[in-house]
C-alpha cells in the first residue's frame, strides 16, 4: 500500500513540471540559450544539412511532424500575429530545436498555433532522438524511426503513426495516446490517460506507471516475458497464455522484462 501511493505521488509530481528544457515555469515561458535562436519559421533545402535530433517545446495549440519528398527543410506556425509570439529556433550541430514563442511570456497569454515541421524522409528515419513536450497541444507524429524518443504531454493527445523507436519515453497527464509504431523499450508513466499500442512485434521490455490509467497493446507477436505487477485497484487483462508465479504473470519462456504498477488502471495485451 506504501509503494503504490508512494509510485503514485512521485508520478504525479513529475509529469506535473513538464518540460523538455526543463525551464517551462507555472507562469512564464522560457528555455535555455535563448540569446542563440532566431525567430519565425523557414523553408530550407536539405542539402548539405545534417539533423540527427529534434526537440520541440510548445505551449498551445498542436504539433506535426511529417517527412516531404521534396528534400526541404521546412517549420512553419499558423500565427504571426506578432514578433514575440512568433517561434524561435535553433539549428546547429545536427540538432533542430523549436520553441514555441519569446522567453518571459506569460503561459495564461499565449494564444494557440499550429507547429508543422516538414523534413526529408531520410531525415526522419535516421534520427538519434527526438524530444517533444507540450502543455495542451496534441501531437502528431508520423514516419520517424529514431533510437530513442521522448515525449511529455499535459492535456494534450499524441498520436504516432508509422513510426520506430528503439526506445519510447513517455509521461503525460490527462493525455491520451494512441500509436501504430513499433517499439523495442517502452517507458510509461501517466496519470488519467489511456495509451494504445497497435505493433508486429510487441515491446521487449515494458514499464507501466499508472494512476488512473489504462494501457492496451495488440500485437501480433510477443516476445516471452515475465510481468510483475504491483497493483492497487488495477488489473491485467490478457488473450495470452499467461502462467501464474506467485504475483507475477510468465509468457513463454519469461526472458524479457514487463514491470506494472498501478492504481486503479488496466492493462491489456492482446493478439492483433
Amino acid at each position: 500500500m506504501k509503494t503504490l501511493k508512494i509510485v503514485a505521488v512521485t508520478v504525479l509530481i513529475a509529469l506535473l513540471s513538464v518540460s523538455l528544457f526543463g525551464c517551462v515555469n507555472i507562469t512564464r515561458y522560457s528555455f535555455d540559450r535563448a540569446e542563440s535562436f532566431k525567430i519565425g519559421g523557414f523553408e530550407i533545402s536539405a542539402d548539405n544539412v545534417e539533423i540527427h535530433k529534434l526537440e520541440i517545446n510548445w505551449v498551445a495549440g498542436s504539433v506535426k511532424v511529417t517527412s516531404n519528398d521534396k528534400n526541404l527543410i521546412s517549420v512553419t506556425e499558423t500565427d504571426q500575429s506578432s514578433e514575440d509570439n512568433r517561434l524561435r529556433y535553433e539549428l546547429t550541430g545536427g540538432k533542430l530545436t523549436v520553441a514555441f514563442c519569446k522567453p518571459g511570456l506569460t503561459l495564461n497569454s499565449v494564444k494557440d498555433k499550429a507547429l508543422e515541421i516538414s523534413l526529408p524522409g531520410d531525415i526522419l528515419e535516421g534520427l538519434s532522438e527526438l524530444k517533444a513536450s507540450s502543455v495542451s497541444a496534441d501531437i502528431s507524429v508520423s514516419g520517424v524511426t529514431a533510437k530513442k524518443a521522448e515525449i511529455k504531454t499535459v492535456s494534450a493527445k499524441t498520436g504516432l503513426d508509422l513510426c520506430s523507436f528503439d526506445d519510447l519515453d513517455l509521461d503525460t497527464v490527462s493525455g491520451d495516446m494512441s500509436a501504430i509504431s513499433e517499439i523495442g523499450k517502452l517507458k510509461v508513466n501517466t496519470v488519467s490517460a489511456k495509451m494504445t499500442l497497435q505493433c508486429a512485434n510487441a515491446p521487449h521490455w515494458l514499464s507501466f506507471n499508472s494512476v488512473s490509467g489504462d494501457l492496451e497493446i495488440k500485437a501480433a507477436e510477443y516476445p516471452g516475458f515475465t510481468a510483475q505487477i504491483n497493483a492497487l485497484g488495477g488489473k491485467l487483462e490478457s488473450s495470452l497464455e499467461l502462467k501464474d508465479s506467485g504475483k507475477d504473470k510468465i509468457y513463454k519462456d519469461g526472458e524479457c522484462e514487463y514491470h506494472f504498477n498501478s492504481v486503479t488502471g488496466k492493462v491489456k495485451l492482446n493478439i492483433a
